[in-house]
């Protein structure tokens, strides 16, 4: 007598089969989506690898702004602005001058465009008395560089340069 005939061999037969079709789909199912999920593993690396670094960068940006302007970006234009002084010291002059105007504007106060540079200097004196020294030489030398025509010394520059960097550190603008 055969095995076949009897119904446990069947049952097992059947069985057998039914797990060779269901790997059979298995398989297919694998290696038909298998080049989906490499594409999108692809897009996902390409898009992924620039946007989490930037998405990042916007995170630190965001929750350490006013720590990055204080120091990093204090930090970077007093780099940029003694090396005009270096190359063009009438340059340098106009730049701190615009660097204290915009620092004053961020502290609440801005100059009016009628304003002219000693009016702005006396503003400045009423309400930053800490600073009066240091705005006072900077605007007298903005004034010689920007209305007139005399040569600048190197003493003026240096001090120019001295009195910027004072005023960055007592009046905390960056």
């Amino acid at each position: 007598m055969l095995v076949e005939q009897y119904a446990w061999a069947k049952i097992i037969k059947t069985f057998l089969a039914w797990i060779d079709n269901l790997q059979a789909a298995f398989k297919t199912v694998y290696e038909s989506t298998l080049g989906a999920f490499v594409q999108l593993g692809r897009w996902f690396l390409s898009t992924w690898f620039y946007l989490v670094p930037l998405a990042i960068i916007l995170f630190v940006h965001a929750r350490f702004r006013s720590f990055l302007e204080r120091v990093l970006y204090g930090r970077l234009r007093w780099w940029r602005i003694q090396g005009m002084k270096a190359k063009d010291p009438k340059r340098f002059i106009l730049r701190c001058y615009q660097e204290m105007e915009t620092g004053f504007r961020v502290r609440g106060c801005p100059r009016a465009s009628s304003c002219t540079p000693l009016e702005y200097k006396v503003i400045l004196n009423r309400q930053f008395k800490s600073v009066q020294s240091e705005v006072r030489l900077i605007t007298r030398h903005f004034i010689k560089v920007r209305y007139s025509a005399l040569s600048l010394t190197s003493d003026a520059v240096s001090e120019v340069c001295v009195a910027y960097e004072t005023l960055l550190q007592a009046a905390r603008f960056y």
